[in-house]
């Protein structure tokens, strides 16, 4: 059947419409609320590198907060307290051996991948207190030098599961965190040891990890966030 220009044009209009249609629903948005701020609380394990070979558990526990610019995007505050520890090699004749009962602060940043998983990293400051050190070697004649007290720079890199329960309203309230967090300092005072690099060997920065179990709380004002339908 041959079309007449009436029944073309039509149909042209109707297929145009139809395309517009499908162009504005590939581009509908949903919208969704989330609360603005967020405490938190955790407790776990650290695990030393150090200048020294060998490391002995400690424990540790920490208070957070956060700001949520958006529900991927948040910035906020760290607070550790706890313990750190390490001691040398067995028999090599290094008697090292440290216990950090230890205090920090860090801003933190974290990028929210999806509902669960999130990464971040941040800068803050370590206060370090030697509890239990080794200061006199085997001919006590010579000592390990370095500080009993001491602050260094902090550079903590997250990676971690959070899983929220929502609200009477559907919004994400309760939440159950498991983080894993490298913690770098920039100098000396982490193990309490200062030894030069002709006495032991001293090439890398001293670190800490933190595995660490917790809860989290999210209330305070609303945020709205648009999410794509598609």
């Amino acid at each position: 059947m041959i079309l007449g220009p009436i029944h073309t044009y039509y149909l042209l209009k109707s297929s145009f419409i139809s395309f517009i249609a499908v162009i504005l629903c590939l581009n509908a948005h949903s919208q969704s609320n989330f609360y603005r701020l967020g405490i938190g609380a955790g407790y776990g394990i650290t695990q030393s590198y150090t200048d020294l070979p060998k490391s002995r558990t400690g424990s540790v526990f920490n208070l957070n907060a956060d700001y949520h610019f958006t529900p991927r995007l948040s910035a906020g505050i760290e607070y550790q307290n706890g313990n750190i520890k390490g001691k040398a090699g067995e028999n090599t004749g290094d008697r090292r051996i440290f216990t950090n009962s230890f205090a920090s602060a860090a801003l933190v940043g974290k990028l929210h991948l999806n509902d669960w998983v999130y990464v971040g990293a941040g800068a803050g400051v370590i206060h370090n207190t030697m509890v239990e050190i080794e200061r006199v070697v085997v001919d006590e004649v010579a000592t390990y030098p370095g500080n009993e007290v001491s602050n260094d720079l902090l550079i903590p890199i997250n990676a971690g599961i959070s899983y929220y329960f929502p609200d009477y309203s559907g919004i994400p309230r309760f939440g159950l965190n498991l983080n894993l967090q490298y913690n770098i300092t920039l100098g000396e005072g982490l193990d309490g040891y200062d030894n030069s690099f002709t006495t032991f060997k001293n090439d890398r920065p001293d670190f800490y990890t933190y595995f660490s179990v917790g809860l989290k709380y999210n209330f305070g004002g609303m945020g709205i966030s648009k999410r794509s339908r598609y």
